[in-house]
């Protein structure tokens, strides 16, 4: 390519995630429904199953994390509002 080296492991992961967006693509054309537990609930996917599987975090956690660095945010500012800084 240009120079830049690409895990074998992660352009499978490429190419099986382009082919499952394509068959998803034709089976909403077609009109036919996803396939059982295939709900598209992932707000990430982490990695995949020897079988092919994708695992990973859904929509809820997520949430919990955006929530989370949010409050270690505002914790942190207070920190900083609180600290009276001889310099």
């Amino acid at each position: 390519m240009i120079g830049v080296e690409i895990a074998e492991c992660r352009l499978d992961q490429a190419r099986r995630n382009e082919r499952a967006r394509t068959a998803r693509r034709e089976r909403r054309k077609q009109g036919r429904p996803e396939p059982d537990g295939c709900d598209d609930g992932f707000a990430f996917i982490a990695g995949y199953t020897p079988g092919g599987a994708p695992y990973g975090g859904g929509q809820d956690v997520a949430d919990a994390a955006c929530e989370q660095a949010l409050a270690w945010r505002r914790v942190m500012e207070e920190m900083d509002e609180d600290r009276d800084l001889p310099f």
